[in-house]
C-alpha cells in the first residue's frame, strides 16, 4: 500500500479551491465547500453545511483540472465551527464516463452477487429464492 501522501502526489491542489461534498447517507445531497489543507493524515475543508463526526462522505474538486475527475471517499474526523478534518478511506477512483461512481459501484456489486448466485447448485438457488420471497412483500423484487 502506498503511503498516505502518495494519494495527493499526482494532483495539484490549491488552497481555496472549491469542492463538492456528497453525503454518504444515500440522500444524494451535495454541499459546496472550500479546500483548506492537505497533509499525511488527510485534508481540511470549510463548508457551511453540517456533518457529524464519523460520517462518511465523498468529495470532488470543482471542475477545472485533472483532480475534478476523481471522487474521494473520506470520514469526518473532527469539526470546529465550519471547518472539518477528513481522513481518506481508500485510494481515489476515477469516475467512469464522468458518471456517478456510486451507481457504477452498485452495478458491480449486483453483477458479483448474480455471478455468485449463478454458481450455486440448483437446490441452493431454490433455497435462496424461497428465503427472498419470505423476506419481501413484493415477489417481483425477489425475481
Amino acid at each position: 500500500m502506498k503511503p498516505p501522501q502518495a494519494r495527493f502526489a499526482h494532483l495539484e491542489f490549491r488552497i481555496g479551491q472549491p469542492v463538492y461534498i456528497h453525503r454518504g447517507d444515500g440522500s444524494n445531497r451535495v454541499s459546496e465547500g472550500t479546500f483548506t489543507s492537505a497533509d499525511v493524515l488527510g485534508i481540511g475543508l470549510s463548508t457551511p453545511a453540517v456533518f457529524a463526526v464519523g460520517e462518511v462522505v465523498e468529495f470532488v474538486f470543482a471542475p477545472g483540472g485533472q483532480q475534478d475527475k476523481v471522487r474521494y471517499r473520506a470520514r469526518i474526523l473532527y469539526r470546529t465551527s465550519n471547518r472539518y478534518g477528513l481522513g481518506l478511506l481508500r485510494e481515489p477512483e476515477p469516475l467512469p464516463g464522468g458518471g456517478d461512481y456510486r451507481l457504477h459501484r452498485a452495478a458491480k456489486l449486483l453483477a458479483g452477487l448474480k455471478a455468485a448466485y449463478d454458481s450455486l447448485p440448483a437446490a441452493h438457488q431454490e433455497v435462496v429464492c424461497e428465503t427472498l420471497m419470505e423476506q419481501t412483500d413484493e415477489p417481483g423484487i425477489a425475481a
